[in-house]
């Protein structure tokens, strides 16, 4: 209820801020994400284990033309994900790509309000976080705009740096405990 208080008190400046940070995040995010075919290899391969996972109804282990996969053998939440967005989409490559491009926006959304709330500068995090969206390395293939675990990794590690900073600044048992999660 602390955070959405704050939300509730933000000021108009910040209003304006963040809208204007999310239409402007929505082009090189979401824009036409589903415009492409799946490139191969590593969004190829993910997306057929949501589909296996999909139609086996196994959520544990991941499968790879019909048996146990061994090749990709990251956690499968981004999977998991994955195969909730099959369900609400249906089978195609925004489906495959969705969760992905909302933990890039979660990211630069994380960004905004630590700079906001923390270091109380929201133009300085409105800056951070349009760096961040504008950034072809973070941005092009095999990050936010593809099927890939590498924005999940990103976003949980953007997470575990600024609740660390959080923790120096604080040091209670909960941002100590936060932190320990977010490593995990």
């Amino acid at each position: 209820s602390n955070s959405f208080s704050r939300l509730l008190k933000m000021s108009l400046k910040d209003w304006f801020l963040i809208i204007f940070l999310l239409i402007l995040a929505y082009f090189p995010i979401f824009w036409k994400l589903d415009s492409h075919s799946l490139y191969h290899w590593d969004e190829a391969r993910n997306a057929l284990n949501a589909n296996e996972m999909y139609f086996n109804g196994n959520y544990l282990v991941r499968h790879y033309m019909g048996a146990p996969d061994q090749w990709e053998t990251k956690p499968p939440l981004l999977t998991w994900l994955q195969v909730s967005s099959l369900k609400m989409v249906g089978f195609n490559e925004l489906a495959i790509r969705l969760p992905i491009a909302l933990f890039a926006l979660g990211t630069v959304l994380m960004i905004f309000f630590f700079f906001r709330n923390v270091l109380q500068d929201s133009a300085a995090g409105f800056f951070a976080s349009l760096t961040l969206v504008t950034t072809n390395g973070y941005i092009h293939y095999h990050v936010a705009r593809n099927g890939d675990h590498d924005t999940v990794l990103i976003f949980f590690l953007v997470a575990l740096l600024l609740s660390f900073y959080r923790y120096l600044q604080e040091d209670t048992i909960f941002r100590g405990l936060l932190c320990g999660l977010l490593l995990a």
